[in-house]
């Protein structure tokens, strides 16, 4: 029993992720803020981006409370290399 609610919440997640990148895609942003930094070779590029208008969510049902959604992105370059980080949070 437990191994199928985990499995079904596991289902319920991927679906609100798929959601959630899609609506950074159009681009519906509320709110944004970068940050540029450099030192050592590196240059760290930060951005913060926030969505409050969920309306266009398909899985509000299987989350009611949730009010907005953050994407946080991290780029670092140097000579050599890039980085790419950026987690959402809920």
């Amino acid at each position: 029993m437990e191994l199928e609610v985990n499995i079904e919440q596991r289902v319920k997640y991927r679906k609100l992720q798929e959601q959630i990148e899609k609506l950074f895609e159009t681009g519906i942003v509320s709110s944004s803020d970068k940050h540029i930094d450099s030192g050592y070779g590196n240059v760290e590029t930060r951005s913060c981006d926030i969505i409050t208008d969920l309306r266009f969510l398909d899985v509000k049902e299987d989350w009611m409370n949730l009010n907005s959604v953050i994407r946080m992105k991290s780029e670092r370059h140097n000579k050599s290399t890039n980085f790419l980080f950026h987690p959402y949070l809920l």
